[in-house]
């Protein structure tokens, strides 16, 4: 009788386990939102790079992105304010407005859709290879 308890009992939890892990996964992406701050268009109006910011929550650090037409080209931490200038329809410039010890920067893409992408020392200085 007790050990047809403790399987029943052993079951379960391993049920429930699951059943949170699984909910997890199929809505633990839902629960972040991306606050879009401002869209730069080329020159020419053929490239977009897109500036937003990722919230998972109160626990979690904010997540800053630039991306040129859909991909991440720069992604950092601790929210300093980038400045993004096109120099020409393939060459854009992406700056700090200040200098911070603490921006992290965890992702820097120089060269997309034959665009050249110029960082400041300032972010290339805060890369960290993950």
């Amino acid at each position: 009788m007790i050990k047809r308890i403790l399987i029943v009992t052993g079951i379960t939890l391993a049920l429930i386990v699951l059943g949170i892990s699984l909910l997890i996964y199929l809505f633990g992406k839902s629960m972040c939102g991306d606050d879009q701050f401002v869209k730069y268009l080329s020159p020419n109006e053929k490239h977009e790079i897109v500036k937003y910011r990722s919230n998972c929550g109160a626990m979690t650090t904010y997540v800053y992105n630039v991306e040129l037409d859909g991909k991440t080209i720069l992604r950092y931490t601790y929210g300093e304010p980038v400045l993004v200038k096109w120099i020409d329809d393939k060459k854009v410039s992406i700056e700090m407005a200040s200098s911070s010890p603490y921006m992290k920067t965890y992702k820097i893409l120089e060269n997309y859709k034959n665009v050249q992408i110029n960082f400041d020392q300032d972010i290339k200085n805060s890369y960290r290879v993950n």
